[in-house]
């Protein structure tokens, strides 16, 4: 898949604000550390706010807009079919 590990992030992210980072690297097939990098790349390039919850975290991501992009962008990867997307 042609997705990075920060599309990947904010994807699940888009569904589970709640995921830790562990739960998040589970899910994308990567190691926890790398999830933490991505994370902090993604606050702080302004795509995601985290707000504390206890002991856990829960993130946002700031443009939804992005998030159906990215699921646009990985059901054509999905299909088999890598051309660029039109616009």
């Amino acid at each position: 898949m042609l997705l990075t590990t920060e599309a990947k992030v904010l994807l699940y992210l888009g569904q589970h604000p709640e995921a830790t980072a562990i739960e998040l690297a589970l899910a994308i097939g990567v190691r926890e550390r790398t999830v933490s990098y991505a994370l902090k790349a993604l606050r702080q390039d302004g795509y995601t706010v985290e707000e504390a919850r206890g002991r856990t975290r829960m993130r946002r991501v700031l443009d939804r807009q992005l998030i159906t992009g990215l699921k646009q962008v990985a059901r054509r990867e999905k299909d088999g079919d890598r051309s660029a997307p039109r616009v």
